[in-house]
């Protein structure tokens, strides 16, 4: 995907976005200190409703991830990734770069319990020193559900 399209897509996002935004979610957001520059409230079965109208392409995957100071471009990201070409590496970008408990809880959700070598991503969770972590109750639920899942296989 090139730099253009990237562009074209992010710029139609922005546009869905606003469709949904939601000011009651994006003020309780900023009123609990979001780290995030650009909130539209968006749900997530709304994100999901907007994921369906794109690509599941790792370029814009990525390029949407990167956009840190876009709360709707980091969780849409995780709705984008193509899971069946996903290698350790591509997932290693996102799960370094979590800031916020939402993302945490999101990743293994979307992504991490659909992966075939989600134990080795385990294993390397399981030694993180990661705070969010530590922190996220539903992150480590599904940390748990690797563990029982591999463990019976």
């Amino acid at each position: 995907m090139t730099e253009n399209d990237i562009e074209h897509y992010k710029n139609r996002l922005r546009k869905d976005f606003y469709r949904f935004r939601n000011g009651a979610v994006v003020e309780s957001l900023k009123n609990s200190g979001t780290p995030y520059v650009y909130v539209f409230g968006l749900l997530l079965p709304q994100l999901k409703e907007v994921a369906r109208n794109y690509p599941k392409d790792i370029d814009l995957a990525r390029a949407l991830w990167e956009e840190k100071d876009c709360r709707e471009f980091r969780l849409l990201s995780l709705y984008l990734l193509p899971l069946e070409i996903l290698n350790k590496d591509d997932i290693s970008i996102f799960i370094n770069d979590i800031r916020t408990i939402e993302e945490a809880e999101l990743l293994p959700f979307k992504v991490l319990r659909n992966l075939s070598f989600a134990h080795e991503i385990l294993n390397d969770l399981k030694n993180s020193s990661s705070e969010l972590a530590i922190q996220s109750p539903i992150y480590s639920y599904f940390l748990k559900m690797f563990e029982k899942n591999l463990s019976a296989r």
